[in-house]
């Protein structure tokens, strides 16, 4: 009898596929105004989900689909559509200020950011820059990213 290999023949939980499809659920029932984030906790047999500011309605709406699926927290600074926007618009954006700020990698957090990281440590320069173009509070900007991180 052959030795199991363990890290490559784990079954799935037998849950897995439920809360995939609560996760689903949740972005297509909070929609783009309020969805932030989901991850699926198959040995919590849960799916956490962020959201920003959802009205009470949408959180009811969830939990009568998934019952005691979800743990919602509803206090994430920005919805995942908007932080794509300005992901997409963060390069153009530098480019056509002339700003030399040297992005590596930014994306979405769960509590509702675009977090990017920059080359090298001027952190409050960038962040000053980023503010001045988005607005303050949706970019949060860390030092000493490494090239070739994806963008």
């Amino acid at each position: 009898m052959a030795p199991v290999d363990y890290r490559t023949s784990r079954p799935e939980p037998a849950n897995q596929p439920a809360l995939g499809r609560a996760a689903d659920d949740a972005r297509a029932i909070a929609g783009g105004a309020y969805y932030t984030a989901a991850c699926v906790d198959a040995a919590a047999d849960v799916v956490h989900l962020s959201l920003a500011g959802a009205p009470q309605s949408i959180i009811d709406r969830l939990n009568a689909r998934h019952p005691g699926t979800y743990v919602i927290s509803n206090d994430a600074a920005h919805p995942l559509s908007e932080l794509l926007r300005v992901q997409r618009a963060l390069r153009g954006a530098l480019h056509t200020a002339g700003v030399s700020v040297q992005i590596f990698r930014s994306y979405p957090s769960s509590d509702g950011y675009l977090e990017v990281g920059i080359e090298g440590h001027d952190v409050h320069d960038a962040q000053s820059a980023l503010d001045s173009m988005f607005g303050t509070g949706i970019i949060k900007v860390f030092g000493g990213a490494q090239r070739g991180t994806a963008f």
